[in-house]
């Protein structure tokens, strides 16, 4: 994590972290969020702060707005099916 620097670092190193900070973002309907990541080693206060700007993140939001959707199909088709049966 001390490379990275931006949103898209976070992606490409830990997709865990990224898509629960846009989810955060995309559940308060906020249009900034923040990553924090600690290690010991690191100089200055042992802490770096990514910055998320929804802004700049269009293309993902649409994209994490599109799979909630798909999900939330799916699920109904899993409890339909179940309730018939």
């Amino acid at each position: 994590m001390w490379k990275c620097k931006t949103p898209l670092d976070v992606k490409k190193v830990k997709p865990e972290y990224f898509n629960q900070i846009l989810h955060q973002m995309w559940v308060c309907d906020s249009l900034v969020g923040y990553l924090s990541v600690y290690h010991p080693h690191f100089r200055v206060g042992q802490l770096r702060i990514i910055e998320f700007k929804k802004i700049d993140l269009v293309s993902e939001f649409k994209l994490l707005k599109q799979r909630a959707i798909e999900a939330e199909l799916l699920f109904d088709e899993t409890v339909n099916e179940m309730m018939k049966a």
